[in-house]
């Protein structure tokens, strides 16, 4: 629902969000709250929608199966699997409890996918920019098997451009900008069950504040590293398979395999 009360619902095939306006005759339902699954209109459900919103700033949102990021300007309901860039802004994330109610997140300083399980105990946020100078092509655990490794080697010409088809100053710079980008990150303050997954360990909240960020910077070890800003955070540590407490002012480092 937005300000105005009507239903607006994000469409992925056409990356458009389509605004339904709902008869003056209906009224809002009374008495106990609905059973999973048949969530009222405009509410998230369990593991299928998710509401979004900005809270400043600006922030674009990828739907499901889509390849375009479009901008967040109104409160929207998404589909699950959706995918929110939050690098020049914040935006609020809302899920649905299998029990009932609703749990919060505020993400920024990144792009994040949520997924949230279809029995609604925890919602996954997976840091999801595209990252280039990691060693050697690992199995992120922390994204469900994708891989990312170093990019082949470039011809000069197909970097800087030829005489025939010259790249701007600004282009090249951009070139180069993407081709040293060797770390993502996402911050989260949230009170529920969320996860942030990094390449190396992921993070679960207990009622704080933490950022996240994946480095395969040059003459580091590949790491993603968890630092806390509030409460206290269970991180998971997938080369040693074993799970830290992280306390506010503390941070964690999970190594990559072999690094």
């Amino acid at each position: 629902m937005d300000a105005q009360g009507d239903l607006v619902v994000g469409d992925s095939t056409t990356d458009r969000v389509r605004r339904i306006d709902l008869p003056s005759s209906v009224s809002p339902p009374t008495g106990p709250a609905p059973p999973t699954g048949s969530a009222p209109a405009g509410a998230p459900e369990v593991g299928r929608t998710v509401l979004v919103q900005t809270l400043r700033g600006r922030v674009y949102v990828r739907l499901r199966g889509s390849r375009r990021s479009v901008p967040l300007d109104q409160v929207e309901l998404v589909p699950d699997g959706s995918k929110l860039d939050t690098r020049a802004g914040t935006a609020r994330i809302t899920v649905a409890r299998s029990g009932g109610g609703t749990d919060d997140a505020d993400l920024s300083d990144g792009i994040l996918t949520f997924d949230q399980r279809t029995d609604g105990t925890l919602t996954d946020l997976r840091l999801s920019e595209q990252i280039t100078g990691c060693p050697v092509a690992v199995r992120d655990r922390g994204s469900q098997g994708a891989q990312i490794g170093t990019t082949a080697p470039r011809s000069r010409a197909a970097l800087f451009g030829t005489a025939a088809s010259p790249l701007t100053f600004a282009a090249r710079a951009q070139t180069s900008a993407r081709k040293k980008r060797r770390t993502r990150r996402g911050r989260v303050k949230a009170d529920g069950r969320f996860r942030t997954d990094g390449k190396y360990g992921s993070a679960v909240v207990r009622g704080t504040q933490w950022l996240t960020i994946d480095d395969c910077g040059r003459g580091k070890r590949a790491q993603t590293r968890v630092i806390v800003r509030e409460g206290k955070v269970a991180v998971r540590d997938f080369r040693l398979a074993r799970t830290k407490l992280v306390r506010a002012g503390q941070r964690y480092v999970a190594y990559a395999r072999g690094s």
